[in-house]
This record gives C-alpha cells, structure tokens and sequence, in this order.
C-alpha cells in the first residue's frame, strides 16, 4: 500500500494527531501495525504530524515496515512540533530501508 498527500501531512495511520480531551483523557494509538510506503511534506510511518505541548499523546504496541520519503520524514512521526516530553511512545518498533531515525523533524 502506499500513502501520498504531496503539499501535507501524510502517515500510515493519521496524518496530524494529538489532544486531551475534557475530561483529561489523551489520545491514544495501540496494539498496530502499517506496511506501507509513506510520502508528504510531513511524512511519518505512523503519524505525519504530532502535536504537543498542551495536546498530548500516547502511541503503545505498534509497529511499521515501509519507506518514508518527505520534507521532515520519519519512521513513527514526521514531524514532531516541539519536544516530546507530553507524549509517551513504548514498545515502538520500525524498519525501514532509508535509515530515518524515529522522527523526521522536532
């Protein structure tokens, strides 16, 4: 499968994520897995974008095997809108040909 938004986010499971919601709950991703070939200005194996700071999120159990091309490309996030310290990712696992590191851009 292959995934393609040019101008945009593009990931293999959402293109833009993060939030709490009201009533203190994060958003969640768990227990997946893409294979699939990812292209977009930010362009991540499992999300395109993520966003922090006062947005939270948590990404648990999944895995992704694929290619990842972009402007800010990544093998879990693309791009990663400032640092990650409100968000939790574990039991992460990627492989992908390009040798791109967790996040393409923070």
């Amino acid at each position: 499968m292959d995934v393609t938004n040019e101008s945009g986010n593009a990931g293999g499971l959402v293109g833009y994520y993060g939030g709490k919601h009201a009533d203190g709950r994060y958003s969640r991703i768990e227990n997946c897995a893409v294979y699939a070939n990812i292209t977009g200005s930010n362009a991540g194996g499992l999300v395109g974008e993520g966003w922090n700071g006062t947005q939270y999120y948590d990404i648990s159990d999944c895995a992704y095997v694929g290619n990842v091309t972009g402007t800010n490309a990544g093998a879990i996030v693309g791009y990663q809108n400032t640092d990650s310290n409100t968000c939790t990712f574990t039991n992460i696992y990627w492989r992908e040909t390009d040798g791109l590191g967790f996040y393409g851009k923070r």
